[in-house]
């Protein structure tokens, strides 16, 4: 079933946001994802780069991504404005990910994601892109790209629209049945100029693939947010 939430709207910006021409020196106000861009730079779900940009054609790597999605469910993870709640848990933790150490500004997000079972983990002796790898160990590699299928099963078991254990019933330990998940659901806006603007949390090519291995960029992973933001928001 086609999963379609529509949400009426004067307007997606606070009025007391800052504009984020003026946060990523690469954004002009004709950005075609302006709008979704502020109202997720106003969440915190995007900040600028050590040069001050958004690289919007960039792929994303695996800690940030987490990171992200934890600030899309209003958790407060990344450090030095980690919770203090996930300060007591993780603080003594030691067996997380052996590539992983707590000078990582995303150890706590990566700590929660990994005890919530909200990312499709790597399995021993697997080599990260860069070449990091240990014998009987399971690596994070922080420094890997997203591919599209993964991005996609995260999002969605973070919110809660499918689980790990509700796609493990219809086809255990595969991507699929969040792919077609993401297929059936999208949403529809309705701006300060009452204008409608549908956008689809996944969509097929002109040969009907989703290509789901390939690797995505921060502009895919930025519209992806905005409607997985806005079906299921928090404060």
């Amino acid at each position: 079933y086609l999963i379609w939430f529509v949400v009426m709207s004067f307007s997606i910006i606070p009025a007391f946001a800052w504009n984020i021409e003026s946060v990523f020196t690469d954004i002009k106000n004709d950005y075609k994802y302006y709008d979704e861009l502020q109202y997720l730079y106003d969440k915190w779900v995007f900040i600028p780069d050590t040069n001050n940009k958004f690289n919007p054609q960039s792929t994303l790597q695996r800690d940030e991504f987490v990171w992200s999605v934890m600030e899309l469910s209003c958790d407060k993870c990344i450090h030095p404005n980690s919770s203090i709640n996930y300060v007591l848990k993780y603080q003594d933790s030691k067996d997380i990910f052996y590539d992983i150490t707590k000078s990582n500004p995303y150890f706590y997000c990566i700590a929660w994601a990994k005890e919530k079972k909200t990312v499709q983990w790597y399995w021993a002796w697997y080599t990260c892109s860069n070449w990091t790898t240990k014998a009987w160990s399971v690596p994070f590699c922080p420094e890997n790209s997203i591919q599209r299928q993964e991005a996609i099963a995260v999002l969605l078991r973070n919110a809660n629209i499918l689980t790990l254990e509700q796609a493990n019933a219809i086809k255990y330990n595969s991507f699929e049945p969040y792919l077609q998940k993401a297929l059936e659901t999208q949403l529809t806006i309705t701006k300060a100029n009452w204008t409608k603007v549908t956008y689809k949390l996944l969509e097929k090519d002109s040969n009907w693939n989703t290509h789901p291995e390939q690797y995505i960029t921060k502009e895919e992973f930025l519209k992806m947010s905005f409607v997985i933001s806005k079906i299921w928001p928090c404060s």
